[in-house]
C-alpha cells in the first residue's frame, strides 16, 4: 500500500493504518531499533510503541511525503530513550563513541544554548546540502543511521580509511559552520 493511503488511514482513525504500517515497515524498523538497542526485547518494544506514537501523531501531522523517514525518526527517538533509561550497556554503537566523535565539532557551551532542536536541525540539513551526495550519506548512515565504519565502507564499496576521512573533515567542516553561528 503506497505511503500516503496508509496516511489517510491514519486520518480517518482506522486501525488498519498499523497493520498497513507493520506490514510495510515492520521489519526495517525493528532491525534499525535493535541496532541501537542492541536488544531484541528492547526492539520489539520499541517497535510497538512507534506504532503508537504515529498513531497518536497523526493527526495533526500528515506525512504524506515524507511518511517512512517520520517513522525512522520516531522509532529512533525511542530506541535512543529506551537506551539512555536502560543504561544498559552492550548497545551495538556506543553513544559515548559517536559523543566522543561528535564532540569536537560540537562544543558543550553551544549545545547547551542549541536546545532548539529546529534550530540545530536546520542547521544540519543546510551544511548537508552544501556537501557532496557521497560525504552525505556517509555522514548520516554514521549519526543518524549509527552504523559502523565497516558497514558504510561496504554498503558504498569504499574503503573504511575513506569512510573515517571523510568523517573526520565533515566534522570539522561541521565545526566551523557552528563557529560561525555561535
Amino acid at each position: 500500500m503506497e505511503d500516503g493511503r496508509i496516511v489517510d488511514l491514519y486520518l480517518e482513525r482506522d486501525e488498519e493504518a498499523i497493520e498497513e504500517t507493520r506490514k510495510k515497515y515492520g521489519r526495517r524498523l525493528f532491525v534499525f531499533s535493535k541496532r541501537i538497542t542492541g536488544n531484541t526485547e528492547d526492539a520489539e518494544e520499541c517497535e510497538n510503541d512507534s506504532y503508537l506514537r504515529c498513531w497518536n501523531s497523526i493527526p495533526p501531522k500528515e506525512p504524506r511525503d515524507y511518511f517512512q523517514a517520520f517513522l525512522y525518526r520516531i522509532i529512533r527517538n525511542l530506541s535512543i530513550d529506551r537506551v539512555r533509561r536502560s543504561k544498559k550497556e552492550g548497545a551495538s554503537l556506543s553513544f559515548d563513541e559517536l559523543a566522543e566523535e561528535l564532540s569536537d565539532a560540537v562544543s558543550d557551551d553551544f549545545t547547551a544554548r542549541l536546545a532548539d532542536e529546529q534550530c540545530f536541525a536546520g542547521l544540519m540539513n543546510a551544511f548537508l546540502k552544501r556537501e557532496e551526495v557521497r560525504a552525505r550519506k556517509i555522514f548520516v548512515k554514521r549519526y543518524f543511521y549509527f552504523e559502523s565504519v565497516r558497514e558504510i565502507a561496504a554498503e558504498l564499496g569504499v574503503t573504511e580509511s575513506l569512510v573515517k576521512t571523510t568523517l573526520f573533515r565533515m566534522r570539522n567542516r561541521f565545526r566551523e559552520v557552528l563557529e560561525q553561528e555561535e
